[in-house]
């Protein structure tokens, strides 16, 4: 098991460096910067805090609980976090994920954002397409592309080149001055708010979508079956692997976890594929992906762990010194509800899975410094 720990550390720590000549910043507990006078080369950074100031030569991906990024980026930024703000440019395409997300600059290409709420305020400029998945989303700014957009709560004040299709929407509001040079196509519990001030050039399409109701259309019996196989293999796995159990019970909760867990989601594939497709380093290549997935599995199991801890330690109070079937249970059925929310369900089972593959690779890198 301690090899398997090993390579998997190695192959994750070291081989980027080598290999894309990249630069990694980390800090579990305190802010990570980059300076205003600094510049990185394919900077990965994580942490608590992250404000990044200065200038990214290539890529950028970085995870923090806030991200601020004031500097810009060559190419393309992959970021995911608690509150993001975008207010320095980016040159190629953006990727964001997080709670709370503002862009206030130019993005080169196609902007990707899933979030609970999104501003693109006015002094933003999306050279390619937008596309949105939140709760609540307002666009100020310009968009060169076309939008596309699922949510509940959609406001467009600013313009737009292309079309912009809207799914799954409970409101739709297109304000004073906001043009379209496409066409709005769009489904929703009612009509749009379309301001008499608006310009939509190539017309309107509407189709009303049913009110939603809980649970509506959910395979019950699936969910059921998928909640007793994961509470079965969960409790093996703390019978088996009590320690290990315990630790991920004690650690998910940091929240530089959900950092450093994005990033291992995002590098690793990257680094397999690349070396899969490589001449001398493909056996290598195999072993990371293989690992990978034993990693998203033994992740996934873990999930309802978090729920289950939560529920005894920090709500009831009750302290167990041992992970037991209580926490198992517990999880289970509060992972099972969690799932049968639309939307919002599938977005917490994520961020847990994400904050135990967060904790494991630290504990994977604490074994390395060891």
């Amino acid at each position: 098991m301690k090899g398997v720990i090993r390579l998997l550390a190695i192959a994750l720590l070291l081989l980027p460096t080598t290999i894309f000549a990249a630069e990694f910043r980390g800090d579990q507990n305190n802010t990570v910067t980059l300076g205003a006078d600094e510049t990185a080369r394919n900077l990965y950074i994580a942490g608590g805090n992250v404000d990044i100031n200065g200038k990214t030569v290539k890529d950028l991906v970085a995870g923090g609980a806030n991200i601020s990024m004031n500097g810009s980026v060559e190419d393309d930024l992959i970021a995911a976090g608690g509150n993001i703000f975008l207010r320095g440019p980016v040159g190629g395409n953006a990727r964001i994920a997080g709670g709370t997300i503002v862009v206030e600059n130019t993005i080169g290409d196609d902007l990707i954002v899933g979030s609970g709420n999104i501003r693109i305020s006015s002094s933003a400029n999306i050279n390619g397409d937008l596309v949105l998945a939140a709760t609540d989303s307002d666009v100020a700014g310009k968009v060169g592309g076309n939008v596309y957009a699922i949510g509940e709560n959609i406001i467009i004040s600013g313009q737009v080149g292309g079309n912009v299709t809207i799914k799954g929407a409970k409101s739709v509001t297109i304000k004073d001055g906001a043009v379209i040079g496409g066409k709005l196509d769009y489904v929703s519990e009612k009509e749009a708010s379309i301001a008499g001030g608006a310009q939509i050039r190539d017309g309107v399409e509407f189709e009303q979508m049913a009110r939603s109701s809980y649970g509506e259309g959910i395979a019950w019996k699936t969910v059921l079956w998928n909640t007793l196989t994961g509470m079965i293999m969960l409790l093996l796995l703390v019978l088996l692997f009590p320690r290990l159990a315990q630790y991920v019970a004690d650690d998910f909760w940091k929240i530089e976890n959900l950092g450093w867990g994005l990033v291992a989601l995002i590098v690793t594939p990257i680094i397999a594929v690349i070396l899969l497709v490589s001449m001398v380093l493909w056996k290598i290549g195999l072993i990371i992906g293989l690992l990978y997935a034993a990693s998203l599995i033994l992740s996934s199991i873990f999930v309802p762990l978090l729920f289950g801890t939560l529920v005894t330690k920090y709500i009831t109070r009750f302290n167990a010194k041992t992970v037991s079937w209580v926490e198992v249970v517990i999880g289970g059925v509060v992972a099972g509800l969690i799932s049968l929310i639309p939307r919002l369900g599938g977005l917490v089972i994520f961020i847990a899975l994400v904050l135990v593959l967060g904790s494991l690779s630290n504990l994977v890198a604490r074994n390395m410094k060891r």
